[in-house]
């Protein structure tokens, strides 16, 4: 059975999409791996933890659904210390961040050094077996 042109293309979106979602993951885990720090939690899922941690839930979908409903009618008095905490754990987070790629890019350097010189010295070992 052949497929029509319109099931070809629907079937190499999904595998195109399967792919891409698999890619985003090993990119996730690698910069996991290579200690990239996490961005903080937001005010809202500070809040949704602490109400949380207070007791045993079974359906955590309907539960943060109810508590952010009332996150919404929360005045801007009642969100300000999970919203600084927020804040504060950014600029914490940005100067992590900015360490962090400065090392990356630190460690490319040395590594691109490294293989230049391995590489080169590779080229002085292979001219002199090749002369003698």
């Amino acid at each position: 059975m052949s497929l029509t042109p319109e099931q070809k293309e629907e079937e190499l979106k999904m595998k195109l999409d399967k792919q891409l979602k698999k890619e985003k993951k090993e990119k996730r885990r690698r910069l996991k791996e290579l200690g990239k720090p996490k961005k903080p939690t937001s005010g809202f899922l500070s809040y949704l933890q602490i109400q949380l941690s207070n007791q045993t839930v079974k359906d955590y979908k309907a539960a943060a659904k109810e508590y952010g409903a009332k996150w919404n009618n929360m005045t801007d008095v009642e969100k300000q210390s999970y919203r600084k905490k927020f804040e504060e754990d950014m600029v914490k987070y940005e100067q992590s961040l900015k360490n962090w790629e400065t090392l990356m890019i630190k460690q490319v350097r040395e590594y691109n050094l490294a293989s230049h010189d391995i590489f080169h010295f590779a080229l002085i070992i292979q001219s002199m077996s090749n002369a003698g």
